[in-house]
């Protein structure tokens, strides 16, 4: 696996912030930190109990805009969805469910779930196992933080403050002013600079985009895209379609097998990396810093075999 490159990152206000392979560590504005200590966090935990601490996973919601939940299939008793704003008293909230297209609080089913749901008013959130009847469940709650950035600044003083100003036209078109030695004068625009007339005067345009999230790999920006992993064993499945012209560089993987088994990453047919352990109900995460988890050849698409049960998750990754 090559690990030489080097990755920089643009922070909210598109400040370019350069990470350090060795340790993380980073140069760049203060206000970055606020952002990164707020950043996206991800709780994890078996559900096997209806006593703690074995019956829930919680997770601090502070400055995250949405919570996306998983929980594997095996456990049998009521799972409950809740949110607290003080710390101490919890109440039921409903989420809503990918896997069933529904809304719901609670649940009785036994199958595997996820879903998300909007955590920005609260504390706290947790899934919880309100009644145990037998088996166990990997739940994981990923707590993503709201993309607008904000700026503090000091507010205007007192009084009538200039925040601009605008070229008004004393009359359309031109004006008649006398120049020396033509007494009829010629045409000369005139503008003077003044305050804006009374009335709703619209001053300038305001334009918004999603987020995007971007990396830098050698000198070149690229931008962040992220694919579904959902691959039962037997034949190869294409996880990212072939991209003309370009290698798929996948820069970080969050999956759950369902059974013990080896999961093999191709470029098309050809093997990348080969027959990697893994244990059943096992989150497995990789974030690549530097360098990347698998690449594809340019113009191949990138698949996954697995040799028992199904795979589930999520992946990271630039064409480059």
């Amino acid at each position: 696996m090559a690990n030489d490159s080097k990755i920089t990152v643009l922070d909210a206000n598109g400040v370019p912030v350069h990470l350090d392979a060795e340790n993380f560590d980073y140069a760049g504005e203060a206000r970055l930190q606020e952002r990164v200590q707020l950043g996206d966090r991800m709780a994890s935990g078996t559900i096997s109990s209806a006593s703690a601490p074995d019956n829930a996973v919680e997770i601090d919601c502070q400055g995250a805009a949405v919570v996306t939940y998983e929980w594997t299939a095996g456990l049998t008793g009521t799972r409950v969805v809740e949110a607290t704003v003080d710390g101490s008293t919890w109440f039921s909230v409903r989420v809503y469910s990918e896997t069933s297209s529904a809304f719901f609080s609670s649940t009785t089913s036994a199958a595997a779930n996820r879903g998300f749901f909007v955590a920005a008013a609260w504390l706290k959130v947790r899934i919880r196992c309100s009644v145990f009847t037998s088996g166990s469940a990997v739940l994981r709650l990923l707590a993503r933080q709201a993309g607008s950035a904000i700026i503090r600044q000091d507010s205007l003083p007192a009084g009538n403050n200039l925040i601009g100003t605008v070229g008004v036209q004393v009359a359309p078109g031109v004006d008649w002013l006398p120049v020396a030695g033509d007494v009829l004068g010629s045409p000369i625009p005139v503008t003077q600079t003044g305050e804006l007339p009374a009335g709703t005067q619209r001053i300038g345009k305001i334009t918004s985009e999603p987020e995007i999230e971007y990396v830098w790999v050698n000198g070149v920006r690229l931008q962040v895209k992220w694919a579904e992993i959902n691959a039962a064993t037997g034949a190869d499945r294409q996880v990212v379609a072939a991209v003309g012209s370009k290698k798929i560089r996948v820069i970080g993987i969050d999956f759950t097998p369902s059974a013990a088994g080896t999961v093999t990453w191709k470029s098309a047919s050809t093997v990348k990396r080969n027959a990697q352990s893994h244990l059943a109900s096992t989150p497995f995460v990789r974030e690549c810093r530097s360098g990347f988890y698998v690449e594809t050849n340019v113009g191949e698409a990138l698949n996954v075999n697995v040799s028992a049960g199904s795979l589930v998750g999520a992946l990271a990754y630039v064409e480059v």
